[in-house]
């Protein structure tokens, strides 16, 4: 949720950006990935998508084929966005991403294939295999959230930044 704090704050100061409609979908994008994470909505779909396609191995966790779906299309619907960034920040944009979709795809699909070997078996394997997910998950974030500090810090060039909360 820091993210997405971080991305309205950058938001509601690129209305005038060419991008300003990139920055506004992060926010909802963000926002989504905190609620799914706190609340396990891409749990949800595996059983679904179980009765759609025969998955096993990297795929037992069926939720990575919709969610990796949807970074796909978000991928390809950034990268105009993504390059128009510094070079500073378009490194830290795509180490960070790198980093957590790693995690998030790459090794629970590691533990997918691990869990349907052994029998969704939780043995120290594979709770290994989960605190290195989490590790590359909250690392991307956390390298994200820095990212979005120092995008932030460079387009204020110094000053120092206001937030004006209006009375209701």
């Amino acid at each position: 949720m820091t993210s997405a704090v971080l991305l309205a704050i950058i938001t509601s100061q690129s209305t005038a950006d060419r991008h300003a409609a990139h920055w506004r979908w992060l926010v909802i994008i963000f926002a989504f990935m905190a609620i799914d994470e706190d609340a396990a909505l891409h749990e949800l779909l595996i059983e679904p998508v179980r009765d759609l396609l025969p998955v096993a191995g990297p795929l037992y966790f069926a939720w990575v084929i919709p969610y990796g779906l949807a970074v796909l299309v978000i991928g390809v619907l950034y990268l105009r966005f993504v390059w128009s960034l510094t070079a500073r920040t378009r490194g830290l944009f795509i180490g960070a991403g790198s980093l957590y979709l790693a995690g998030a795809l790459g090794l629970e699909s590691v533990g997918g294939w691990y869990f349907s070997l052994h029998g969704e078996m939780e043995d120290l394997s594979y709770s290994l295999l989960v605190a290195a997910e989490e590790f590359l998950e909250m690392s991307g974030i956390i390298l994200f959230i820095y990212a979005l500090l120092d995008y932030l810090r460079d387009r204020l060039a110094g000053e120092p930044l206001r937030i004006f909360m209006a009375r209701t």
